[in-house]
């Protein structure tokens, strides 16, 4: 705790006012290593430290398998994210935004945009912004993946939730 401790207060004190956002722990639904050490507590802690030292900048959470699946196509875990962040909102966790990462790997994404939209709407429930924090797309053919990048921005902007997308250049292919 002391080695979470040290670590947040350096890191926002060298960058307070510099983001737009901070994650208050990314990929919360999935990494354990904080929880098995310091009990699940430490995950509304983080967001109410961060807080704390950094107050004007907004507070995400962040996970993926929400809007797609992953390389080792684990099942899309939207219901249990949505969970998830109520909970830590419920036990006082200052989340401000919610990150939804969009690596979408081998999904027949141009025959899915109902999905997304659906996918969002389970996720705009909670009242909060959503930022597709994590977009790219592994395809050989560019054409394909200009086609996958138009249908993902005009659904994810379509969507009134929806007031970004952090876009990442995926340089190799899956």
């Amino acid at each position: 705790r002391t080695a979470l401790e040290n670590r947040a207060t350096s890191a926002t004190a060298h960058f307070k006012g510099q983001f737009i956002s901070w994650d208050g722990n990314n990929e919360i639904l999935h990494g354990t290593f904080f929880k098995d050490r310091l009990t699940d507590d430490i995950r509304v802690w983080m967001y109410q430290r961060a807080k704390q030292l950094d107050p004007a900048t907004p507070l995400f959470t962040n996970d993926f398998n929400v809007l797609s699946v992953d390389q080792n196509f684990q099942q899309v875990q939207t219901d249990e994210y949505v969970a998830h962040i109520r909970d830590l909102i419920k036990r006082g966790a200052a989340i401000a935004g919610i990150g939804i990462q969009g690596h979408v790997w081998r999904e027949k994404i141009l025959d899915t945009p109902d999905v997304i939209r659906q996918r969002l709407d389970q996720v705009a429930a909670v009242g909060l912004p959503i930022w597709i924090s994590e977009f790219d797309y592994a395809n050989p053919d560019p054409k394909v993946r200009a086609d996958v990048l138009e249908l993902v921005y005009r659904t994810a902007f379509g969507h009134p939730a929806v007031h970004g997308i952090m876009m990442w250049d995926r340089k190799s292919v899956v």
